[in-house]
């Protein structure tokens, strides 16, 4: 009874937060005996940094975060105790969260909620401008023009947060790539932007890139080329989803799989059954063909026969 009044009390101190859903299945699992929930509902530390999480407003690095929150614990210094102790427990509850994406990395999902455990930055090839706000959230009206960086630019985490992009009127099409040595393989054209996503873009990224759509024309032309297989598709799903809505596949169908399928690997029995549950209505014939399949293509194949 003490657990299950926990974390009700915890429900009501996160309610309007992502961790929400997380309390209402962990009173569920209480009620049914759950003797996992009930050891994390009896450890107050745990419950602390649950709340903790819910009351971020600003995205903070995961030891200072850890350094904030907690005392030091069997020798563990405050600032390693989240990373070694809870890290894990606090990603399973943030998996009922509406911001948890199939697919995401544990760094990935932490990101997603507000703690940074690595730096956050964008890379892309291409003609864009942006200018800097400054403490007062002004913009400064000096531009800086990345078209003259003609191997790439990249924007760390602060910049990020108080940059202000424009795409340029050259730009007739956007290219989202999600690995690294295909994104570095494409040369400058002041007609494309390449944008190199990594897997799933972290908060930051998403309203910048944001911003940017909002200063693209509307005709603008949107594809994005990833792996094929279950993640790529996820990630397809996500973009289009967050940043461009009318975002296209690019060498993500059936006829460019089996040009490439002497490198298709196994797809795992887990991993099938979840790709069996996508609904992704632009990727439909590639799933199906993954499914008969039973194998997935990394993007980077496409680079061996060059």
């Amino acid at each position: 009874l003490q657990a299950i009044s926990r974390i009700c009390k915890l429900q009501v101190d996160v309610s309007e937060s992502c961790l929400s859903a997380y309390c209402d299945h962990a009173l569920e699992q209480l009620n049914k005996g759950n003797t996992k929930e009930l050891s994390k509902a009896e450890d107050e530390e745990f419950l602390k940094c649950l709340k903790a999480l819910a009351d971020l407003k600003e995205p903070e690095w995961k030891r200072v975060f850890s350094s904030k929150v907690f005392e030091k614990k069997n020798d563990i210094t405050p600032s390693k105790v989240f990373e070694r102790i809870y890290q894990g427990a606090v990603i399973e509850a943030l998996k009922y969260s509406p911001q948890y994406e199939e697919g995401m990395s544990d760094d990935e999902i932490l990101a997603a909620h507000g703690i940074l455990s690595y730096s956050q930055t964008l890379e892309w090839k291409g003609a864009v401008e942006y200018c800097m706000t400054d403490r007062n959230g002004t913009a400064i009206e000096k531009k800086i023009d990345t078209s003259l960086n003609y191997y790439g630019t990249v924007l760390n985490a602060q910049t990020l947060e108080h940059a202000r992009p424009i795409l340029k009127n050259s730009v007739e099409k956007i290219i989202v790539i999600e690995n690294k040595a295909n994104y570095e393989s494409m040369e400058y054209n002041p007609k494309i932007l390449y944008i190199f996503c990594h897997g799933y873009f972290s908060p930051k990224e998403v309203r910048f890139l944001q911003m940017l759509m909002g200063t693209a024309p509307k005709e603008i032309q949107c594809y994005h080329w990833g792996d094929m297989d279950y993640g790529g598709i996820r990630i397809f799903e996500y973009i289009q989803k967050h940043i461009f809505p009318g975002i296209k596949p690019l060498q993500m169908d059936v006829e460019t799989y089996e040009k490439y399928e002497e490198y298709a690997k196994t797809i795992s029995k887990e991993t099938m059954e979840k790709l069996e549950k996508v609904n992704v209505p632009l990727l439909e014939e590639l799933k199906e063909k993954l499914l008969e399949t039973g194998k997935g293509i990394e993007q980077e194949s496409f680079l061996i026969e060059e």
